[in-house]
């Protein structure tokens, strides 16, 4: 089962509307057929408007086409994806980490640590926060803790990238951060 009523955190599940919308398009190609042949018997040139509807089908799929290649596009790689992703709402969490993520595993160091460093930017400095404030903030609203969340990630991800360009040191004190701010998570261990 792929619907759901309970609104998602991220749309980033765009593929749930491909069911539904079948139905839509349904009702709108068979709408625009009956209103074409309706039109035709009234002004009594239904071969004509027949051959409209058939002009305007081919018109209507061109587009679709169109915009479905530029999609897919997206989809080349990981690191397209992301990107797209992030264009369309740069304020999305989960862009930038997964981004950083792609952009790792492709070697590409250097726009890692920004997408980190601007993420962290956006979220609450937990660096400058007492260890009792992040516990705070850990049982309060679901939006304090899911930022925490990603504070970490962000750490943890800059430790990779330190820990590849050879300055463990450095790796050492991200990933304390991470571990600082999720204890429990036994893959920051």
């Amino acid at each position: 089962l792929t619907s759901s009523v309970m609104p998602l955190p991220d749309p980033a599940f765009e593929h749930r509307m491909y069911l539904p919308l079948a139905a839509l398009v349904a009702v709108v190609v068979m709408g625009v057929y009956g209103g074409l042949e309706w039109i035709g018997r009234r002004i009594g040139a239904r071969r004509a408007m027949l051959a409209v509807g058939w002009v305007i089908l081919a018109l209507v799929t061109a587009a679709l086409v169109l915009l479905t290649r530029a999609r897919n596009r997206d989809y080349t790689s990981e690191e397209m994806m992301w990107k797209s992703v992030h264009r369309a709402r740069p304020e999305n969490y989960r862009a930038y980490i997964h981004l950083a993520s792609g952009l790792f595993n492709a070697g590409k160091y250097d726009e890692v640590e920004q997408y980190c460093r601007q993420l962290l930017h956006r979220l609450p400095d937990c660096g400058k926060m007492p260890d009792s404030e992040i516990q705070r903030l850990w049982n309060s609203r679901y939006d304090c803790s899911r930022q925490l969340r990603y504070y970490a990630l962000a750490e943890n991800i800059l430790g990779n990238v330190c820990l590849a360009r050879g300055n463990p040191a450095q790796a050492l004190q991200c990933y304390g951060e991470s571990i600082r701010v999720m204890p429990e998570s036994t893959a920051y261990h």
